[in-house]
């Protein structure tokens, strides 16, 4: 977890901002239990996100942006 917060405050320092995402709770059947984090670098900059808050094939995947946005 240590790497993840240093690639967090690299983030923040290079970018200027970023969005964290903790999961506080988790209960039934789940792909991530309590304590995963995820964050999103603004406009998708450096690869777009670390870690996760998900599970299975989409949650690996680069992020797409919708049709009409650049």
């Amino acid at each position: 977890m240590t790497q993840f917060f240093g690639q967090l405050a690299d983030a923040l320092e290079r970018d200027g901002a970023a969005a964290l995402a903790t999961i506080v709770t988790a209960e039934g059947s789940a792909p991530r239990m309590a304590g995963a984090r995820l964050f999103v670098r603004p406009d998708g900059a450096g690869g777009g996100f670390e870690g996760t808050v998900g599970g299975g094939i989409p949650s690996t995947c680069p992020p797409t942006r919708p049709p009409g946005r650049t």
